[in-house]
């Protein structure tokens, strides 16, 4: 078998499901020299929490692929992430994750390049 039909990458939460998000934005954090990816959309059904799911690479690419994505809740879990009834409001540390230029975000409604 060839080589060619290898994904240039694997999602880190290969069970989640892609969710729409509404706003995504870079944020530099003012207490260290840290970059954020801030993303903010509807709140997943009941039973289901939002995530943000970087991709993992083999190589640098140009822009870094980070998942919008819904999981399953278990049972007495703790969720980690800011979400009420009007949404969820997610953010992740980029710079150990970024791509050269970026970071290309995926969700259900579509992707958006972010440059940085």
């Amino acid at each position: 078998m060839g080589q060619g039909n290898i994904s240039k990458s694997l999602s880190s939460a290969p069970h989640g499901k892609l969710i729409d998000f509404e706003y995504a934005e870079i944020r530099s954090s003012q207490f260290n020299d840290e970059d954020y990816l801030y993303v903010a959309g509807a709140k997943p059904e009941d039973g289901w929490k939002a995530i943000l799911a970087p991709c993992i690479h083999h190589a640098m690419p140009d822009y870094a692929d980070v998942e919008v994505l819904k999981v399953r809740i278990r049972e007495n879990s703790e969720t980690l992430n800011a979400e009420n009834e009007d949404g969820y409001q997610l953010s992740i540390p980029i710079n150990s994750i970024k791509g050269s230029k970026g970071i290309l975000l995926i969700g259900a409604n579509g992707n958006k390049m972010i440059d940085i």
